[in-house]
């Protein structure tokens, strides 16, 4: 049963116009609103917003689904406009199979690790020819802790999320919510998958459903 949904995403960013320039020009979104305080970016069913960092940090990891039916056409369209970054074997496509799901990932113009991910168990099919418009939503939010295990335990108490069925918490990492929402709980300092670049904390602001229940919560 699918419980949570990720409405909105308040990040930050060193240059919303290269912001602009990416999202809209290369993935083809959709932009709400523009100016020099606020980017407001469609993606799917999720809002996503940007504003300017003034130099706080700001390195995000965020997963877009895409159709499950349209995986290999998503990912001859994003191959003309990105450069995928390799997993295992010099592969670019990531099989997990205990999620039943299949990624494919690149950078944005800053340095945040974007993904699409297609579930094979979701209901996310498509008739339509995939283009940046078939992105459904976003599913993944990274949020960076020094006590992943304090964190599982607050997210629990606050939200009613639980810990993601199909990954077991570990020491440094885990997924909370279900197959249509997951908040990705990384150690500080963590390489994010499949890349070296470390995990760090960033102000992030998430507007999200829950069991029916809608939560607005900001963390560092």
């Amino acid at each position: 049963m699918i419980d949570m949904k990720i409405l909105e995403l308040h990040l930050l960013s060193p240059s919303l116009s290269e912001s602009v320039a990416f999202y809209n020009d290369v993935l083809d979104l959709d932009i709400l609103h523009n100016d020099e305080q606020l980017l407001m970016i469609e993606a799917g069913d999720t809002l996503l917003h940007f504003r300017p960092s003034k130099g706080a940090a700001a390195l995000y990891h965020i997963a877009f689904e895409i159709p499950n039916n349209k995986f290999d056409e998503a990912f001859e369209w994003f191959k003309e406009r990105v450069e995928f970054l390799p997993v295992k074997n010099d592969s670019f496509i990531a099989d997990f199979v205990n999620w039943k799901a299949k990624s494919f990932y690149f950078y944005d113009l800053h340095g945040n690790i974007l993904e699409c991910i297609a579930r094979f168990e979701a209901n996310t099919e498509s008739i339509e020819k995939f283009n940046g418009q078939s992105i459904n939503y976003i599913s993944e939010i990274g949020i960076v802790t020094d006590h992943v295990d304090a964190m599982i335990h607050q997210v629990h108490v606050d939200f009613n999320v639980p810990v993601f069925s199909r990954q077991p918490a570990q020491a440094d990492f885990a997924a909370l919510g279900d197959d249509e929402g997951l908040f990705i709980v990384a150690a500080d300092n963590r390489p994010w998958y499949p890349t070296e670049t470390r995990s760090q904390h960033c102000l992030t602001r998430i507007v999200f459903e829950q069991k029916g229940n809608r939560f607005d919560w900001t963390t560092m």
